[in-house]
């Protein structure tokens, strides 16, 4: 069995059997962003035949979200499980447009291990604070990434929405 299969397996026993690529809503994030192709105009191009498209639909695969060329390791941080149809669709992007995507599955993987994945509240952990509107939810990492990591994660996540905003906003501002 291949390094990228047992990750893969891996991957869909933390996660759950299907494309993460769905399951973070990846596709429905891309038509809000400017200049990248979608991945139904991406299936128009290639012509697809049904059986074809079912097949690269069903077919999971490990994809690396740091390239191999680049350094990166066939781990559970760097993968994603994705068709092979999302995958072939991501690595035809150009490499920066592939990297908004990557990083999109990264946050949901954060954020599903941060809320759904029993390993990290222990008992105890929530807490209701006495007359407030909130609980405080203490996230114990387990997955490897270390709380300066998701800080980055997250820092990167709201200075990607904020050039995005402006983007949109210069843009409209041209129009008129």
């Amino acid at each position: 069995m291949s390094g990228n299969k047992r990750k893969r397996e891996e991957l869909e026993r933390i996660y759950g059997k299907g494309s993460m690529f769905q399951k973070a809503k990846t596709e429905e994030y891309i038509e809000t962003l400017p200049r990248i192709k979608g991945i139904k105009q991406y299936v128009k191009e290639r012509k697809y035949s049904g059986k074809q498209l079912q097949k690269l639909m069903a077919e999971m695969q490990y994809h690396h979200m740091k390239h191999l060329s680049e350094g990166g390791k066939t781990t559970l941080e760097n993968g994603a499980v994705v068709s092979g149809l999302e995958h072939q669709y991501m690595h035809s992007q150009p490499r920066p447009y592939e990297e908004i995507m990557n990083e999109h599955i990264r946050q949901w993987k954060v954020d599903f291990m941060t809320f759904t994945t029993d390993k990290v509240l222990d008992k105890g952990s929530i807490k209701k604070e006495k007359q407030t509107q909130h609980i405080e939810i203490q996230v114990h990492n387990y997955f490897g990434f270390s709380k300066k990591q998701l800080r980055r994660m997250r820092r990167r996540q709201e200075k990607r929405e904020l050039r995005e905003i402006l983007e949109k906003y210069e843009r409209n501002k041209d129009e008129r």
